[in-house]
Order: structure tokens, then C-alpha cells, then sequence
């Protein structure tokens, strides 16, 4: 005989790391049916896309796709393509270059589309803390030639994506990122 999970021994299966986002947001249906949990599972999951990358420069188009992808069930637009595969570069490059010391990592990306206009995308890695917030802005009024080098590409991604966030938070870098496609 099937055993029949109550909606509470359902939902506590995932309370582990990878699916503790299913956990956090669907807690407040415990009493409810489980199939009627399991198709709202389905519903928040087809808008959701969760993938982990090794930190290494020959993955970077393969994480850039992989949000440009995302974007494409909203809006099929060559400038928001390109200001998105523009962040998505300058984001993912500073993690390559910068995040790891000696032995590469690994990083998430998630991507959620919200309100069917809205791309949101959190990218977090276990690497070295820092916060591109705190990145004073380049004077781009100078001559090139009198420019600091660096800042540039956190100050592109402040200008194109309409909210910029950074946490840091158990160890991990959590740079999330909203943009308003339509």
C-alpha cells in the first residue's frame, strides 16, 4: 500500500539548499491538498530557471545564454538583448577574474521572470566578499587617459538594469539584478 504524504511531510522535503526557495514560498499551503501544491510547484517553477556553473572563462557564454534565454519568453528585443548580454559579461568576468584565488569555484544563476515583464537575476558565488555598490562611479567626464582603470563595468550595469543589489550572506556573494523588459 502507497503511503499517502500529508501536505506538511511533503513541503518539509524541500527544505534542503537547492530547494529551500520552493520551501520558503510555498510554506503557507501546508493543509492544502498535496496535488493542488504540486501544481502550484509546477507554475512557480516554469517561470524560475536555477542553474550552477563552474567559475571558468570557458563557461561565460554558456552563462550568458542561459540568461539571454530567460529573457526570451518575455520579449524577443535586440537592444535588451544586448544591454542584458552586456551586464551579464561584465557581472560574470568580475567573478571569473576576481571572486576566486587559485582554484576556480562555482556560482548560481537564477532567473525568474516576474509579472510576464520583469527579468530578475541572482547571481551568488563562494568567493572572495566584495561589493561592486561600493565602487565609487568613474568620472567619465575625464579624457581616457586621465581615468582610473576599473569601475567602468559596475558602473554600466548600475545605469542599464533598473535595481542593483549586493548581500553578502553565509559565505556567499549575491548580486541581484532587475530589469523591466516591456
Amino acid at each position: 500500500m502507497k503511503k499517502k504524504w500529508s501536505s506538511q511531510t511533503f513541503l518539509g522535503s524541500f527544505k534542503s539548499y537547492e530547494c529551500s526557495w520552493i520551501y520558503e514560498r510555498a510554506e503557507n499551503f501546508i493543509g492544502k491538498p498535496v496535488e493542488d501544491i504540486v501544481f502550484i510547484l509546477k507554475t512557480m517553477v516554469m517561470n524560475m530557471s536555477k542553474k550552477k556553473f563552474k567559475v571558468v572563462m570557458d563557461n561565460l557564454e554558456e552563462m550568458i545564454q542561459f540568461i539571454l534565454l530567460e529573457t526570451k519568453t518575455i520579449v524577443d528585443n535586440g537592444k535588451i538583448d544586448y544591454q542584458l548580454r552586456l551586464v551579464s559579461e561584465e557581472a560574470l568576468i568580475n567573478i571569473i577574474n576576481y571572486a576566486y584565488d587559485k582554484e576556480s569555484g562555482e556560482l548560481k544563476i537564477d532567473c525568474e521572470t516576474v509579472n510576464n515583464d520583469t527579468i530578475f537575476i541572482e547571481i551568488s558565488d563562494t568567493g572572495t566578499a566584495f561589493d561592486p555598490l561600493q565602487k565609487e562611479d568613474p568620472d567619465i567626464t575625464l579624457p581616457i587617459e586621465k581615468r582610473r582603470i576599473g569601475g567602468l563595468g559596475i558602473f554600466i550595469i548600475k545605469n542599464i538594469m533598473d535595481t542593483v543589489d549586493y548581500k553578502r550572506e553565509d559565505g556567499k556573494n549575491i548580486l541581484t539584478l532587475t530589469k523591466k523588459l516591456l
